[in-house]
């Protein structure tokens, strides 16, 4: 792994707390919501502060009800999103298909993370304000998706700690 210098990696809570050898309860894709207090959230963002001295300049990113996003000494937590993305599937990978596009066209790689991060969630808040049901509610996410864009003031939007 130390020959490896990736720009971002990205996964649920639960498979980053595995990646990097704490412990989670999780199966398979799904996150386990024990990994999501804040506890359990403040061990990992101590845990990937400590990997990211070998890893300077990779941005580690563990999505689940609270983002965190970690580089080097800093970390972000980021708060939007509704509880019906869980029920999703693939929006963990909209959001690498977004970082990985603002990667490719220059984007700093904690920006980036930050912005896939929000705006996937801001377009799913906005979508469950409109709709009812999952079928209606993915269809509007994507529908959110395209719209937020034309909307400049959509990042006042974004709910953000470092605990």
């Amino acid at each position: 792994m130390a020959r490896n210098h990736p720009t971002v990696i990205k996964g649920n809570t639960s498979e980053i707390r595995r990646f990097i050898g704490l412990p989670s309860l999780a199966k398979g894709i799904d996150g386990a919501s024990s990994d999501q207090h804040d506890q359990a959230l403040k061990d990992l963002i101590l845990s990937l502060k400590q990997i990211t001295t070998e890893y300077a300049d990779t941005v580690f990113v563990a999505t689940g009800k609270k983002d965190v996003i970690v580089q080097n000494d800093k970390h972000l937590i980021l708060s939007n999103g509704v509880d019906e993305l869980d029920k999703f599937v693939g929006t963990g990978d909209m959001v690498g298909a977004i970082i990985t596009t603002l990667l490719a066209v220059g984007e700093d790689p904690w920006v980036a993370s930050q912005f896939a991060i929000s705006y996937l969630n801001v377009a799913a808040e906005k979508a469950l304000s409109l709709t009812n049901g999952m079928e209606n509610f993915r269809r509007e996410v994507l529908n959110q998706i395209d719209l937020l864009g034309r909307n400049q003031q959509w990042a006042t939007k974004i709910k953000y700690s470092n605990f």
